[in-house]
């Protein structure tokens, strides 16, 4: 699992290397990270835009992770949002914005679509899948 880490690193897409390197076949990631539209949400305590945690050193681009993760790393992507939007997260999220507007909570990252969310196995050497973006 890699949840909210990638953003933080100073070589992100040699951290996919490695995590990647540490699944056997079959093995499975669930990988988190801000969206590329985060940079133009507002401002918020908690939060809501990239840039309101200082940590963040990296925005992560959804298609060079897929490419990194398909192409470089054999990975199967099972599951994708580039900006995750679960339903009834998004309801409770349009309130919780509605009432809440000056903290962030997981209900309003949802109501944005703040997360970029990805679920992937490790293919075999035979699989022959071909992907594009």
């Amino acid at each position: 699992m890699s949840w909210h880490n990638l953003e933080h690193c100073d070589h992100p897409m040699e951290t996919i290397d490695a995590i990647c390197s540490r699944l056997k076949i079959g093995g499975r990631l669930c990988m988190g990270f801000p969206s590329e539209q985060s940079v133009v949400f507002p401002s918020r305590r908690g939060t809501l835009n990239f840039y309101d945690d200082p940590t963040h050193q990296y925005v992560p681009d959804f298609k060079a992770v897929i490419k990194r993760l398909t192409m470089n790393n054999r990975m199967f992507i099972d599951f994708v949002a580039q900006n995750y939007k679960p339903i009834l997260c998004r309801i409770a999220g349009v309130f919780a914005d509605r009432i809440i507007t000056k903290r962030n909570n997981s209900f309003t990252w949802a109501h944005y679509g703040f997360e970029t969310v990805i679920w992937a196995h490790k293919r075999t050497p035979e699989d022959n899948i071909s992907y594009s973006i």
